[in-house]
Order: C-alpha cells, then structure tokens, then sequence
C-alpha cells in the first residue's frame, strides 16, 4: 500500500467557503486538504482555524498542511510569521508551507540570500518548537525557483526542520524532472508535492486534466512513495467542480496503483 495520501490545495478554490470546500473533497474521496492562508484561514484569526479544523476533521478529513503566503525576509508580508504559526497550531496543520523569500534565484545578491536564509531558519527554528515541520514553496521567482538554487539552500540552511515540496517546473523538460526529483528525494528533505499538469510553450501557459499527465505522474508518484506524504492537487482546468472531480478519480487511481 501507497504511503502517499491524496489532497487538495484549498486556494483551487477561492471563491468556495470552508464548508464547500470540505464538501466537495470528501465528495472527490480525496484524503486530506491543505488550507491556505490567504482566503480561507487566515493569520493570527485563530476562531476561524479552530472552526476549519472541526469542519475537516468531522468529516472524516486530514488537515494536510498550512499553506501560507509569507515570504522570508520580505517587508510586504501581511503577517508576521508567529501569526501563522499560531493558526496552524489551531488548525491542527502538521506542516506550515512557506515561500523562499520573493524574487529569482539568479538575481539575489550574496547578502540578500543570506538575509532570506535566516528568516527562513528562524521560521524553521519557530515551528520546530511546536512539533510542526517547514517546507518551502518549490516555486518560480523565489530562491526555490532552480533545482542548483533549492539544493544549496537547504545545505547552506542546514535545518533539522526545513523541507520543500516538489512540482514539476514550467521551464524544466518533463525527463529531467525525474532526475531532479531523485537527487532531492536523496536529501530526505521533501515533503509534500503539488499536483497538475501544465505545459508551457513560450510565453503561453496552458493547463490540461490530469489524465493527460498520468503516465508522468505515476512515475514521480511512485519516486515520491516510501515515505507519508501528500499529494495536492493544485488548480484543475478551468476552476471546475466536474475537472476537480475527474483529477482526484486520476490522482486517487495513480496512487492505489503504486
């Protein structure tokens, strides 16, 4: 049996409340959602984390992680970091999700790195003392953005508590993925990873259902297996309830057949 659950990022929906949410994902017979902070819990409103995670767990669901939208070191944050950390702690979240600082890997200077690098063990550092794991965004425009850049920041962090998720990049071809996956799985420092299939052609971003990408993600999957993880599906094309519904059947199939 698969050691990877299936869940959903809650921000797929922004426009649907907590409620709908919960609904629609125990109708999916998807296993977990990761609640994001910027519409559905938000920061420091610990009523509302108690609320989502009655809400989820009386139906029968895992709080999968926080997923938040504070960027290390950036003066732009609508919250501080103890803010989120004391909503996930409420929310029940085993995992908070954080973004690596804000800004392309290749155009951080020594000194901003560094001052990214230390908010960022600072964060880990927090969340250790509440028993809750970090994980950095594996994401375009931060210093996550590179697989190179990902690796040496979790050297040069050196964290007990630090982890990233994993997505398959834009601009990465879908072969090198697989390799790039491998070496990060080898650091024992992946969580979680984002699920969808996208293809980036120029400019152009286009989104497919998931079944377009099976045979790809059943190979990352079955990288990705060994160790409790979640699998979040994040978006769907369209932003429709019938595509949502369709890729969990395809996530859910993928990860009973690994």
């Amino acid at each position: 049996m698969s050691t990877i659950k299936s869940a959903v990022v809650s921000v797929t929906f922004r426009q649907k409340s907590p409620e709908e949410i919960v609904a629609i994902s125990k109708k999916a017979g998807i296993s977990g959602i990761e609640w994001g902070s910027d519409v559905h819990v938000l920061p420091g409103d610990v009523a509302l984390a108690a609320q989502v995670r009655k809400l989820t767990e009386d139906a029968g669901l895992d709080v999968a992680s926080y997923g938040s939208y504070y960027y290390a070191s950036y003066e732009g944050n609508k919250f501080t970091f103890e803010q989120v950390l004391e909503s996930a702690v409420v929310l029940g979240a085993p995992n908070i999700r954080i973004w690596a600082g804000l800004g392309a890997s290749k155009d951080a200077t020594p000194e901003r790195r560094a001052e990214i690098l230390a908010d960022i063990v600072r964060c880990a550092s927090l969340a250790a003392e509440k028993g809750i794991t970090l994980s950095l965004e594996y994401h375009a425009n931060t210093l996550t953005d590179t697989f190179e850049s990902t690796m040496k920041l979790l050297e040069e962090a050196n964290h007990p508590n630090l982890y990233t998720y994993w997505q398959p990049p834009l601009d990465v071809a879908d072969a090198q993925h697989e390799v790039d996956l491998a070496a990060l799985l080898e650091t024992g420092r992946v969580t979680n990873a984002h699920v969808y299939r996208w293809i980036k052609d120029g400019d152009t971003v286009t989104q497919y259902p998931l079944s377009q990408g099976e045979a790809l993600w059943k190979k990352w999957l079955s990288q990705l297996d060994g160790k409790p993880r979640y699998a979040c599906m994040e978006f769907v094309k369209d932003g429709s309830d019938e595509q949502f519904l369709e890729d969990a059947s395809v996530l859910n199939r993928l990860i009973a057949s690994i």
